[in-house]
């Protein structure tokens, strides 16, 4: 069995869509037990019913489960080996990711997948794109500092050329410049919604850590239904957003245009220590601590994922194992977002008599490509 994505075209005059075409090179490049196994690409027969065009597909590996539906299951119990084990799988998948020098920009449960193996893989690279990396010299032959751009190689010209095109140029080399509109609101980090346009795999790791909270409170731990809203809450829970705990944050865009609660202490550890130990007594402190890591508001404070990988959570017992084929075994039926009532993040944790939540992917196009270019 495998799994199809239909590539719909937003416009025929341009052929086969650059995002898409983006997708699958980054894939071909991203070979990685704990990233999804993109196998080919395949068109169906031009016909009428599709306008004698060919339609075309990328056919991935099938993986049963994703992590936003499985813990809308609130039947199926998650051991801390389970997430343990989970978390290692997740951040070897990013350490992959961000050595291929790769952003994400869309972590998040439902893009967890989960196989009946009992192997965690991180999926839909649609947002994601290559990135720079500027490397200083602290000596030449000329005893002159130096900075030179690190050009990450990328398999078509087309993504080069927008590379280029949206970029600046900044003490003698070039700062590429992204859209903010990436990022699904809930697991959106604070640069992001202060508009930083110059932001760095920093992002991966905000999400990252909203998942692992996730996956004690099994819902997430920040839902706003707007930007402000969310930033509130990112305040109300991490602390006030201020030049005190975060240096540059006033030459963030929006700094001055959004609203930033002050004088809110940082509460994360203390929520987070309520549901880690109702359920695993022994290892609260080594969970809080990276939690509350990845969470740091300054980006550049937040912990990278090959640094993830060695913190104490994965050194104290019960230490995590090679899969989690076991929790697997104890489910028998698919577990997605889009089948758990309605959409694993669409209620959970609403009030009774609330309202249907307001779809929290960016604003998209009929023809499932975004409104704002994604660069």
């Amino acid at each position: 069995m495998v799994a199809l994505k239909k590539i719909l075209m937003e416009n025929e005059k341009e052929g086969f869509p650059i995002t898409a075409l983006r997708e699958v090179k980054m894939l071909q490049q991203l070979k990685h037990e704990n990233i999804t196994d993109l196998i080919e690409v395949c068109s169906s027969k031009a016909s009428a019913h599709n306008r004698d065009r060919s339609t075309f597909y990328l056919v991935f590996a099938f993986c049963e489960h994703d992590l936003a539906g499985l813990l809308s299951n609130s039947k199926i119990k998650i051991s801390l080996v389970h997430i343990k084990t989970m978390m290692k799988h997740l951040f070897n998948g990013l350490w992959k990711i961000h050595r291929s020098k790769i952003l994400h920009r869309d972590m998040k449960a439902a893009n967890v997948l989960l196989s009946r193996d009992g192997i965690l893989k991180l999926a839909d690279f649609g947002l994601a794109r290559p990135f720079y990396v500027v490397v200083a010299l602290e000596n030449n032959a000329n005893g002159n500092v130096t900075h030179f751009s690190i050009k990450i190689i990328v398999t078509h010209i087309c993504n080069v050329l927008l590379a280029m095109k949206h970029s600046i140029h900044s003490a003698g080399h070039t700062r590429q410049l992204y859209t903010n509109r990436v990022v699904t609101l809930w697991y959106r980090p604070p640069e992001l919604l202060l508009g930083d346009r110059q932001y760095t795999t920093s992002i991966d790791m905000w999400g990252a850590g909203c998942i692992m909270a996730e996956l004690w409170t099994r819902s997430p731990i920040m839902q706003g239904d707007t930007e402000q809203k969310q930033l509130t809450m990112i305040c109300n829970l991490c602390g006030s957003i201020d030049k005190d705990s975060w240096d540059r944050v006033s030459e963030l865009p929006l700094f001055d245009r959004m609203e930033l609660p002050q004088g809110q202490p940082r509460i994360l550890p203390q929520r987070m220590r309520a549901y880690i130990k109702e359920r695993h007594l022994s290892p609260a402190s080594s969970s809080i601590c990276l939690i509350d890591e990845l969470l740091a508001l300054d980006p550049s404070k937040r912990l990278e994922a090959e640094k993830a990988l060695d913190h104490m959570f994965f050194y104290t017992a019960p230490y995590s194992k090679d899969d989690f084929k076991d929790l697997m075994d104890t489910v028998k039926t698919s577990q997605f977002e889009y089948t758990a009532g309605g959409g694993a993040h669409a209620n959970r944790g609403r009030a009774a008599g609330a309202g249907q939540r307001v779809p929290q992917r960016p604003q998209v196009s009929q023809s499932g490509q975004f409104h704002d270019m994604i660069f």
